[in-house]
């Protein structure tokens, strides 16, 4: 009797911009409104499993808290890069806060209440001017070059 090796999973994402753009259609990632925390965390949980698993809490706001005090955590940057995760402590349902995953240049992918063209829903596309400078700025380590 032959035996089978292990299922071996590749990722063909080099980001978490890539990963975000995907899980927008991906019906395994969340859709239920005002849960941009929990979309960000399943996302950087596809690339990276539970490696970051401590700095994701209940709420965009405090999760913003916590990643402050870790190495990748930026108050601004030159320019954003796909997949850096962006947060505001002040947006979103009252008190929680809101975040955002850098797809390209200034488009970001979320979860939010209601998007720019005024459509309630949730998983959805806008850029970061329609909203204003993120009060926070998480940069993970790439799986490869940017842009590739």
């Amino acid at each position: 009797m032959q035996r089978i090796p292990p299922k071996v999973v590749i990722h063909i994402y080099k980001h978490l911009g890539q990963v975000a753009l995907m899980a927008l259609t991906n019906a395994a990632f969340t859709s239920r409104p005002s849960r941009c925390q929990q979309f960000v965390r399943e996302c950087t949980q596809y690339l990276w499993g539970s490696q970051f698993n401590a700095f994701h809490q209940p709420s965009a706001r405090l999760s913003l808290r916590a990643w402050k005090k870790s190495p990748y955590f930026h108050e601004t940057v030159e320019k954003y890069l796909p997949g850096d995760i962006l947060y505001w402590a002040d947006l979103g349902s009252g008190a929680f806060g809101h975040t955002a995953i850098v797809i390209e240049g200034e488009l970001i992918a979320e979860n939010s209440i209601r998007h720019h063209n005024g459509e309630h829903g949730s998983k959805g596309v806008r850029r970061i001017s329609q909203i204003r400078k993120p009060q926070g700025v998480v940069r993970l380590p790439f799986f490869g070059p940017p842009y590739n």
